[in-house]
């Protein structure tokens, strides 16, 4: 069985020194990874084609669509 590869939308504002997850839904940064979004291939691909829309509306923040990394559990 093929494993599902997921990701996280993460954003930088003008005055922020470091991305954090973003909740998709309610356009703000999360401090706890429980409150972002997960998303599929074909969601994130979605996400990395609104990014232009994202920088215009948002002028000096940073977007970036990052794979999730997993812990294997023994």
């Amino acid at each position: 069985m093929k494993k599902e590869t997921f990701y996280r939308l993460y954003g930088k504002g003008p005055r922020d020194k470091k991305f954090a997850a973003m909740n998709i839904n309610t356009g703000e940064r999360v401090a706890n990874l429980f409150y972002a979004n997960f998303l599929n291939e074909q969601q994130a691909q979605i996400q990395r084609e609104n990014i232009a829309d994202y920088l215009a509306n948002n002028p000096g923040w940073k977007f970036e669509v990052r794979k999730v990394k997993v812990k294997k559990v023994k």
